[in-house]
């Protein structure tokens, strides 16, 4: 099982989204995240993330659900 992160980032009533650039998922919204690294807690996962791919250093992160697909 691959499993991924995916973060909201939410200022008042605005949402940062990023519009994916390679396929299959360009041109798509999506919240930020990606692949755990090995042995990497979803938190760390989430702020690593968060960073290489927006330069947003956040001091923590709120966790809200798991998302999965059959």
């Amino acid at each position: 099982m691959i499993k991924y992160t995916i973060c909201f980032l939410k200022q008042q009533t605005r949402f940062l989204l990023l519009n994916r650039f390679y396929p299959p998922t360009m041109g798509l919204w999506n919240g930020v995240g990606g692949k755990l690294e090995p042995g990497e807690a979803p938190l760390a996962s989430v702020l690593r993330e968060v960073l290489e791919e927006t330069g947003i250093r956040l001091a923590t992160a709120e966790y809200k659900g798991i998302v999965s697909w059959d």
